[in-house]
């Protein structure tokens, strides 16, 4: 079965412009239980959204400053020029940390904009279910490509060849984008779902869960009646009934806490995307170097073999003059 993505669940002008904020005490109460279910649970998930990059510099499209708004298309396009101004914000930087402790065990984010990957989150621990605006694949041997741009650009939704070739095979490379009515990654989406369902705690951070399927990940524990679901999002979500815990608060803020109470701190960013693509370029290099050897080899194999050849051939003529005397 194709697993589309759709915006089953269209903002209405209230739910555009409703945004909610707990008083410091009701925050304060919620964070010290999201701080007990998450060191209670076994294999707990946290699933991102745009919410989390807002402090990046990047707009939400749900939120009140989001895309829904006159001018705003024009405003991302601009922002999009200034791509290497966006950084991890804290969320990043911190849902890493927790990884690392082994206190997330999978994340899960509907975000193109690579900001987790570039704060280093392992490819083996996440699930990019939308895409990633700085990877192209080969249609033809599924070799991936980390770029420093962003590698989409064809005009129609629908189209997503790059223009570009693979340099192992010569295919053509694609962009990883996923749009409305496009299939979502198997093997990404296969991944997620058997994590939340296996999870007995699930974190939805900065998402409003409209854009199915995606959306219908968080509450399958829940639904199964063997995890928790903690709803941190400013805007009310349809999937807000399922929830143990709601937190109405900006990421970061919720983040800091987090980290404090378990005696974290983020690392001096470095790009990680930086550290890709030198892997890459690596392992590029090296294939090439392979492949020169085994072309000198094969060359001189065959020169040593002409060699022998003009040798015995030389033997033999000089054998059939020797019996003519």
């Amino acid at each position: 079965m194709e697993i589309k993505m759709k915006n089953e669940f269209p903002l209405t002008k209230e739910e555009e412009l409703d945004e909610f904020y707990d008083d410091e005490e009701t925050l304060n109460e919620k964070i010290q239980k999201l701080i007990q279910l998450i060191k209670e649970s076994k294999h707990c998930v946290f699933f991102t959204g745009a919410g989390i990059s807002i402090s990046s510099g990047i707009p939400d499209l749900m939120s009140p400053n989001g895309l829904l708004g006159s001018r705003r298309k024009r405003e991302l396009r601009l922002k999009e020029k200034e791509f290497w101004k966006w950084k991890p914000s804290l969320t990043h930087l911190g849902i890493l940390e927790l990884m690392k402790k082994k206190i997330v065990k999978y994340l899960i984010t509907i975000n193109l904009d690579a900001l987790h990957m570039r704060s280093g989150v392992p490819f083996n621990k996440m699930s990019e279910l939308h895409g990633n605006t700085n990877m192209e694949y080969c249609t033809k041997c599924g070799t991936k490509f980390f770029r420093l741009f962003k590698t989409r650009n064809a005009l129609k939704k629908n189209l997503h060849l790059t223009g570009r070739k693979c340099d192992y095979c010569g295919g053509d490379l694609m962009d990883s984008t996923i749009n409305y009515d496009e299939k979502l990654p198997e093997e990404a989406y296969r991944l997620a779902e058997e994590n939340c369902e296996k999870a007995d705690l699930v974190v939805v951070w900065g998402s409003s869960l409209r854009i199915s399927p995606a959306n219908s990940l968080p509450s399958k524990s829940v639904e199964k009646g063997n995890g928790k679901l903690v709803m941190i999002n400013l805007q009310k979500t349809h999937k807000d009934k399922y929830a143990s815990l709601l937190v109405r608060a900006k990421s970061d803020d919720v983040m800091k806490r987090l980290l404090k109470e378990f005696g974290l701190e983020v690392d001096i960013w470095r790009d990680k995307l930086i550290d890709f693509i030198l892997e890459q370029n690596e392992k590029k290099e090296k294939k090439e170097n392979k492949e020169n050897k085994e072309s000198k080899e094969n060359k001189e194999n065959k020169e040593n073999k002409e060699n022998l050849e003009l040798r015995i051939s030389d033997s033999s003529d000089s054998s059939d003059s020797s019996d003519s005397n």
